[in-house]
């Protein structure tokens, strides 16, 4: 059983502007440490930030969101620090009728190179993670009014 300590402070704020306009922007500090051995813990950014932007779509109802995340370096179970990491998202959502919604998404627009701390489950100190990825797809709203 490990001891924790933690300090940090979060912070966001939300923004919704007249002809659709959303935005959210949060920030969060943490130090985390083992409290026996004074060591950070692993997997444990000091600083991560959302930043999001949605707007109205090509239709009624539909909306394109832009989404920046950053996170600052990490310890992993090796002790080797994993460099800081920020990747770009977008996201259309489009209803068709009442029951269903087209979903486009592109992931790590930008396909930044980075990797996570890995758990010692694992033989790799750390994983690397998907490059761009692109998804589409049809969700169902299955008691829809």
């Amino acid at each position: 059983e490990k001891n924790v300590q933690a300090k940090g402070l979060e912070l966001e704020a939300q923004m919704r502007l007249g002809g659709g306009l959303q935005g959210l922007v949060s920030y969060a500090l943490q130090h985390t440490k083992d409290a026996q051995t004074g060591a950070t813990l692993v997997n444990s950014p000091e600083q991560t930030t959302k930043m999001r932007l949605s707007v109205p779509g090509p239709s009624r109802q539909s909306f394109v969101s832009v989404e920046v995340l950053s996170m600052s370096s990490r310890q992993t179970l090796a002790g080797a620090t994993l460099k800081p990491a920020a990747t770009a998202n977008v996201t259309m959502l489009v209803p068709i009728g009442h029951a269903f919604q087209f979903i486009l998404s592109a992931k790590n627009l930008f396909n930044v190179q980075y990797a996570d701390p890995a758990s010692d489950s694992n033989v790799e100190d750390s994983i690397v993670q998907n490059g761009r990825t692109v998804r589409v797809g049809l969700s169902w709203k299955f008691l829809s009014k």
